[in-house]
């Protein structure tokens, strides 16, 4: 099933970038040309602006006074395949049937047309015809050679059969002697790789590794591709020759440490381990490079089925960052590492990373990450203590231990949390874009833990001092607007904040659920309905079950009874604790619930 839906996607995007092209071959053939012409520019046009079943009315009209058009059988295909992407299963094959037939017919009238050929051969994949769809490329292929996605796409409809697969190896070692676009080479490479370990075809997989590095024997990527390969076969002796030879050619330190690092991981242990330890304090080679060895260390198999020891690997991480402890990849290499111990030693020692380091900001966004995960507030507390310490002007972390006192249902200390980072912030000099935002999140937060506590009054307050700071924060805006409709006092001035909010944020469905609730509160009634509807058009807002609601009091209020109760409807669908208050709705709207 996932290869058919990737097929069907590989289809769609294939049709998006092809062009609406007019066979002239075709309109010369026409009995009645001008009709002809005139129906097909119509189907053509009908197509481009999205109007799919207009368009395939005209070429079916054309169709009667041509059905020699390659151009009319390509365009109806693919004005099929554009509606396809939202019908049902049941729906979309029977569709792409009538696909393959267009398509089918127009390629037998047009077998030089590559476009279309190459759109057949995905329809007969998605429709799991691999042996037509097989035979169709490889005719695309005897007349394109030079064209290496059409073998590309040979390759993987011969994986549905060993038979397919037998017939297209050899041609598979033709395609890598001869090509020369780097990702196809690596395509026609790795399937021949592929099935050489399949198949135990020893011989074939060393061919294709000296026919790689041979072919492309300046091209270093090539050889440590080689390398990769011979060592993943086990084929070490040759592995140590094409090493000898990178080792001659490359220039870059950092090849050939990672390469012979490698190596020596799969063949000698003992001596990978000293290889690898003497070459982390070499500054010609690149640590992020050195970082990516390492963590394929330790997060692979390899090691295990060679000798080589967790404890190796623990030593060249703690090395590693001895030898760089300011230096910030690696810094998170090494709390990364320490982290997924999961053992307290280690993660103290993470923490302890903050002294060595406190002007590293990626240390503290990774722990705090971690306490968040773990939901240990105590931890998030001595985070954001220590960047309150080191970074006293960052407002995040503010936040995050405001956000971890409100989960401890602690606040007070939230709310004095959050003013601590407003004195400190407001006095500090410069009158920044960066400082501005600060508060205003600051006021924002202190803003709805007020709401939270029905302190409606310091609520407001709080988001008036917010917009004071940065008057263009949408979220603030919209929580502002829908505070003052909730109380019915100044709805002009709710209006002109949610108007703003919305041209900050014009697709946010609550932003469109607040601007809809002003203007029902204000008697907008189709405003209201239209800005309700334009919220349930965005994927989170078409499954809130509020929106729902009171779109479908707006439409009760407009006379809209079946639409209103059609929209609880689907509302109940949504909610749990909500469904009887909508079943009573339903009911005295003349309706019965349905769920």
């Amino acid at each position: 099933m996932k290869s058919i839906v990737r097929s069907f996607v590989s289809l769609i995007c294939l049709l998006f970038y092809a062009q609406m092209s007019i066979g002239q071959e075709a309109i010369k053939t026409s009995p009645n040309k001008q009709l002809f012409d005139s129906l097909f520019y119509q189907g053509v046009l009908s197509a481009n602006t999205g109007k799919y079943p207009q368009a395939e009315e005209f070429f079916t009209q054309a169709y009667t006074l041509d059905s020699l058009s390659p151009a009319l059988c390509f365009s109806m295909g693919k004005a099929i395949i554009s509606q396809l992407a939202e019908a049902d299963s049941v729906a979309r094959q029977s569709r792409m049937g009538e696909v393959e037939t267009w398509l089918g017919r127009g390629y037998r009238l047009a077998p030089l047309d590559l476009e279309m050929g190459n759109l057949y051969a995905r329809v007969l994949i998605y429709r799991e015809k691999e042996r037509e769809a097989y035979g169709v490329l490889e005719d695309l292929i005897d007349k394109f050679p030079e064209r290496d996605e059409l073998k590309i796409q040979l390759m993987e409809v011969a994986r549905s059969s060993d038979e397919l697969t037998e017939a297209t190896f050899p041609l598979m070692k033709q395609w890598l002697e001869k090509a020369t676009d780097e990702d196809a080479v690596v395509s026609f490479f790795s399937e021949i790789v592929r099935i050489s370990l399949e198949q135990k075809r020893r011989q074939d997989l060393l061919q294709a590794v000296r026919t790689l590095t041979e072919r492309f024997s300046t091209k270093t990527n090539f050889r440590i591709l080689g390398i990769f390969t011979l060592i993943s076969a086990d084929e070490y002796k040759e592995a140590a020759k094409q090493l000898k030879k990178l080792e001659r050619i490359s220039s870059d330190p950092t090849d050939k440490y990672i390469m012979r690092s490698i190596y020596l991981i799969a063949t000698d242990a003992k001596k990978a381990y000293k290889y690898i330890r003497k070459g982390l304090s070499n500054p010609e080679i690149d640590n992020e490079k050195k970082i990516q060895l390492l963590y394929e260390i330790f997060s692979s198999q390899v090691k295990e089925a060679k000798g080589w020891t967790d404890r190796q690997t623990d030593s060249l991480v703690e090395e590693l960052y001895r030898i760089y402890p300011q230096e910030s990849d690696v810094v998170h290499f090494y709390i990364l590492w320490c982290l997924q111990k999961e053992d307290s030693a280690y993660t103290e020692q993470a923490y302890q990373t903050i002294e060595q380091a406190p002007e590293i900001e990626i240390i503290y966004e990774v722990l705090l990450s971690h306490a968040i995960e773990k939901e240990d507030m105590q931890q998030v507390h001595r985070i954001c203590d220590l960047s309150k310490k080191n970074r006293p002007l960052d407002h995040l972390y503010y936040l995050f231990d405001a956000i971890a006192y409100t989960n401890e249902e602690k606040i007070q200390q939230a709310i004095s949390e959050l003013q601590l980072g407003l004195d400190r912030i407001s006095t500090a000099p410069g009158d920044t874009d960066k400082k501005k935002t600060a508060l205003s999140q600051l006021y924002s937060a202190i803003g709805d833990l007020y709401y939270a506590q029905s302190d409606l009054d310091s609520t407001l307050n709080a988001y008036e001092k917010s917009l004071e700071a940065y008057d263009s924060n949408a979220d603030v805006l919209n929580n502002y607007a829908y505070l003052l409709a909730e109380r019915d006092t100044d709805l002009d001035k709710a209006l002109r904040l949610i108007k703003k909010a919305y041209d900050l944020n014009p697709d946010n469905h609550n932003i469109l659920d607040t601007y809809g609730y002003i203007c029902q509160k204000k008697g907008l009634l189709e405003d209201a309905e239209k800005y309700y509807r334009m919220a349930l058009k965005d994927p989170e807002g078409a499954m809130n079950s509020t929106i729902h609601d009171h779109l479908g009091e707006v439409l009760l209020l407009m006379g809209k009874k079946e639409e209103a109760i059609e929209i609880w409807q689907q509302a109940l669908i949504l909610t749990e604790d909500k469904k009887e208050p909508l079943r009573k709705k339903i009911r005295a709207a003349g309706g019965e619930p349905q769920y």
